[in-house]
Parts: C-alpha cells; sequence; structure tokens
C-alpha cells in the first residue's frame, strides 16, 4: 500500500473526513477526466489509462467528503454553498470521448454524477489536433 493509499484510506475516517471537507466548502471544485477505458497503446507513452473499475472507486472516494452537482451548481454563488454542511463537487470530461464504450455512462448513472462534457469543435474529424 503507497501513501496515496494510506492517507485516503485515513481520511475515510468520520474525524479526519470533516476536518479535510472544510476547506472545500468555499472553493470551486472540478475534477476532470479525459479518458475512461482500457489504455490505448498510443497512449502508453503518458498515460496509463483510467478504467471503468477506477473511476467508479475514484467516484466512491470523492463521494466520502463531497457532494456530486452539476457544474452550473457548484459555479452558482458560493453563499449558497456555505449552507451546506459538504462542499459540492463536478465532474467533467475534457474532449469528448466516448462515455457509453467502456463504461464510464453507467458509473456516471450508479453515483447519480451529471458530468459536464467539453468537446472542442475544432478537433471533430481529427483536425487541428495539439498532440498529434
Amino acid at each position: 500500500m503507497n501513501a496515496f493509499n494510506i492517507v485516503g484510506e485515513g481520511s475515510a475516517g468520520f474525524v479526519l473526513r470533516r476536518l479535510m471537507g472544510r476547506p472545500w466548502l468555499h472553493t470551486v471544485n472540478v475534477v476532470y477526466y479525459h479518458y475512461v477505458g482500457s489504455p490505448d497503446p498510443h497512449y502508453s507513452p503518458f498515460y496509463r489509462g483510467c478504467t471503468a473499475e477506477k473511476f467508479s472507486n475514484a467516484l466512491q472516494d470523492l463521494r466520502r467528503i463531497f457532494d456530486f452537482a452539476s457544474l452550473s451548481e457548484v459555479l452558482a454563488d458560493g453563499s449558497a454553498q456555505r449552507q451546506l454542511r459538504r462542499p459540492l463537487l463536478a465532474v467533467t470530461f475534457d474532449d469528448g470521448l466516448d462515455l457509453r464504450k467502456e463504461g464510464a455512462m453507467e458509473v456516471l448513472k450508479r453515483f447519480g454524477v451529471k458530468a459536464t462534457m467539453f468537446v472542442g469543435t475544432a478537433f471533430v474529424g481529427n483536425r487541428m489536433l495539439m498532440w498529434r
């Protein structure tokens, strides 16, 4: 077990979970994913992948501290968040990869997450790609 896992397991405790959640109450909390699925060979030099199982485990861990909300809810007036006991978190995807193929949509549905997907329209048809 590595240090990241130890800290993660420790934060699951009631007292630590409450302490870890407080700093996030007055911030805009957004986590973004690039791709959920089996690792593709063309990503291997710089990306080890995030399978649906890893994605599910990550959302389960995040749910210990945050309440999932839409991006518009998270970006709304911060004074509304101050009334909440738990901080809000939005889940986003950055480039329009297929969320159904590898099970990400099923995971989002299971956790009741309304994710936002950003699609760079300049890249449609594999044009103007930054990394290829």
